[in-house]
């Protein structure tokens, strides 16, 4: 990583230091040109300086001597020999290495022969004076006219030389400034070329990384966009642009990963795991961004298929063949619907199917019976064949009626209709339909309002035994004190509220007041030896039911001997693997009466009486009604009453309400009545007057009450 980073800083201070080192050699190397001109210059000006004084020097040195020459030849004075050879061998030899001097700076621009010739003329003339001072002897004397012109001729020369110099010096400064600008000149050229070609370089570095972060921002902005499978193209570098694209990598990996992940979990979370379709949160999804669409011209068909009789196969095959049975059904929903519908598991063995292609009743008819066709095949599990059916309740989502929450209950108010036509068939929703799912609704918002404000009474109706004459029991009767409507029976409102989940309170409410009213009876003294008690299958499926039941009759002080169970026989001889069933051998075991009521009525065989023992069964209406006239209603109750004799189990008449047909029942051997001609169900503060206030139970029809 280290290097990586020393690599990029490289990439991005390199062409920078270079054109600062550029630079700085540039201004350097004109510096070095100037500093080195001027030098050159200055050697030159000195050289020359010194030329000219050499020249100026020498022609004073001449002109002392031409001096000393005439004042010693003048004759003015005496002056000494030894003084004469002194004074002018010192000024001859400083003309001399003067003269040798000035040779040495014949690059000075003055001509060398002329210097030699110079050096030449002023030995020669410093020869001639000094033979003409008598210091060296000679017979050939100079004058003192040929003295002066060979000095004037030296001096002219010398004229000439310093004029050279000075020409000379000039020419030097002129060409100085001329190479001071070529090397300025090539300096800035030199500079400039650096420059565009240090430009250059960082221009392609730069230009290089803003590529590469360029195409790193693209693959980013492909990633934001969900494109996360990017190629990214610097992963193999060495240098953080590598490590930064390896990172963008590693992030689209990433994000892949998860976004497979996210899509995994919606899926789970939108489908069932057991058939793959979608599940009931789908179907509200779908619902509202159905409903939340402005299509008015769209119409579905909303199809809520139920499973007849999986509850069986499930329970005595177990969940596995159960599981095998989903799957089927959904294969078979698969297969019949088209591409463009939408399946819904919204439930144990309930789907949904919505359907938009061609949403007509003919579609539907089609489409129904079709699915019932295949959900009816039957299927093999561990070597048992298993088999199911559907019924199905069919809804449009229309134009007229856009809400999806109607379109539901619509679909299962016509699933309701179907189960009740006999299970296997499908029922379109009608507006009848609608209309009594609009007062089930309101009905059911009075019912829980009734609950809250103890509406909710239980009413009793006497069991007598005619022969003894005497009360053997009291029925416990549901009835709801409506506001608007009056006192109403059960058939109004149980299966609403069993289906609505308020079975548990009303269940509670019947057992509390029937155990408080038995309790106030034993305390006023009235005998009342027991209260019976109904129990639906879905009641009896309740695994509070009985510890509920036996705390209340332990709290009053009772015993489970007074209370009887009433249930109807197709509960008790049911499927034997139903938890109803389980609850009510408990309840005998524990003490409490069993009772069939509406015996007769039911498909149950009367040998299953064998199997099961029960304490009492009640006569049903249909065969007591006109029984006084009816010879093959005579003939089957003399049957039953003659089977429970031998059975030792109790029978008791319901109705019986002229006298007729009580003195028939009694003749046949039924002594325990229950009807309109005795009294009619009741409150309890009504039935315990009526229990208070009679002195016998007479036979006769004036004494109904």
């Amino acid at each position: 990583m280290n290097g990586g980073s020393r690599s990029l800083r490289v990439s991005i201070f390199l062409p920078l230091a270079m054109l600062l080192i550029i630079g700085s050699s540039a201004m350097f190397w004109i510096s070095e040109t100037a500093r080195n001109s001027h030098e050159y210059a200055e050697i030159h000006q000195q050289q020359v300086t010194k030329a000219l004084e050499v020249v100026v020097s020498s022609k004073a040195s001449i002109a002392e001597i031409d001096r000393y020459v005439g004042e010693v030849t003048s004759f003015d004075r005496i002056i000494p020999q030894d003084e004469i050879s002194e004074t002018f061998t010192s000024l001859r030899r400083k003309v001399l290495a003067d003269l040798k001097e000035l040779t040495l700076h014949v690059e000075m621009g003055v001509d060398a022969e002329t210097l030699l010739e110079l050096e030449r003329s002023a030995i020669e003339w410093a020869d001639n004076a000094e033979i003409a001072l008598g210091l060296r002897p000679s017979s050939n004397i100079p004058t003192f006219e040929n003295l002066s012109v060979k000095k004037n001729r030296i001096q002219s020369t010398m004229s000439s030389v310093y004029a050279q110099a000075r020409i000379f010096e000039e020419r030097a400064m002129i060409e100085n400034r001329s190479r001071f600008r070529e090397h300025m000149t090539a300096a800035q050229i030199s500079l400039i070329v650096l420059l565009i070609v240090g430009g250059l370089i960082a221009f392609y570095r730069a230009n290089h990384l803003a590529s590469a972060l360029q195409r790193l921002s693209s693959d980013m902005t492909r990633i934001r966009n969900g494109q996360f499978n990017v190629q990214v193209e610097d992963a193999t570098r060495k240098d953080e642009i590598g490590e930064m694209a390896r990172n963008v990598a590693s992030f689209s990996r990433d994000l892949q990963e998860l976004t497979a992940t996210k899509e995994h979990v919606e899926y789970l979370a939108l489908h069932d795991p057991l058939t793959g379709l979608r599940n009931r949160r789908c179907m509200d999804r779908k619902l509202d961004e159905i409903h939340g669409t402005d299509n008015s011209d769209e119409e579905w068909i909303a199809m809520h298929i139920d499973l007849d009789r999986f509850k069986i196969a499930n329970d005595t095959h177990g969940h596995h063949a159960g599981d095998e049975i989903l799957r089927a059904v959904a294969q078979v929903l698969n297969q019949q619907v088209s591409p463009s519908d939408l399946i819904f598991r919204v439930g144990g063995d309930e789907f949904l199917v919505l359907s938009r292609e061609n949403a007509t009743q003919e579609k539907a008819t089609k489409l129904a019976a079709s699915i019932i066709r295949g959900a009816s095949t039957p299927i093999r599990y561990n070597g048992a064949k298993l088999q199911v059916n559907a019924s199905i309740g069919i809804a449009f989502y229309s134009q007229s009626e856009r809400d999806p929450e109607l379109l539901l209950s619509n679909a299962d108010l016509a699933l309701y209709d179907a189960k009740a036509a006999g299970r296997g068939l499908f029922k379109f929703s009608s507006k009848a339909q609608r209309i009594q799912r609009e007062r089930q609704r309101t009905t059911l918002e009075q019912l829980k309002r009734g609950l809250a404000k103890q509406e909710l009474l239980v009413h009793f109706q006497p069991q007598v035994d005619v022969s003894a004459k005497r009360v053997i029991g009291m029925e416990a009767l549901l009835r709801w004190d409506h506001p608007e409507r009056g006192t109403l029976a059960p058939i109004h409102f149980l299966d609403l509220a069993m289906d609505n989940g308020l079975g548990d309170e009303l269940t509670s409410i019947c057992i509390q007041q029937s155990i408080e009213a038995l309790k106030n009876w034993r305390d006023l003294a009235i005998d009342v030896p027991r209260v019976s008690l109904n129990f639906a299958a879905n009641q009896l499926r309740n695994p509070g039911l009985i510890d509920e039941l036996n705390q209340r009759v332990c709290d009053s002080g009772l015993s489970s001997r007074d209370i009887s169970i009433e249930i109807v026989e197709s509960v008790l001889f049911g499927d034997r693997e139903d938890l109803a069933i389980s609850q009510v051998k408990r309840l005998r075991d524990l003490g409490y009466k069993i009772e069939l009521d509406d015996f007769g009525t039911g498909h149950a065989s009367i040998s299953n009486l064998t199997r099961f023992k029960v304490d009492r069964i009640k006569l049903d209406r249909m065969f007591v009604s006109d029984i006084d006239s009816n010879k093959d209603k005579h003939t089957i109750v003399s049957a039953l009453t003659d089977l429970a004799g031998k059975l030792d189990i109790e029978c008791l008449a319901e109705c019986g309400e002229t006298p007729s047909e009580r003195d028939e029942l009694l003749s046949l051997g039924c002594t325990q009545f229950q009807g309109y001609l005795f009294s009619r169900p009741q409150s309890q503060p009504a039935i315990t007057l009526w229990l208070l206030h009679r002195n016998s139970i007479e036979v006769s029809s004036n004494q109904a009450v």
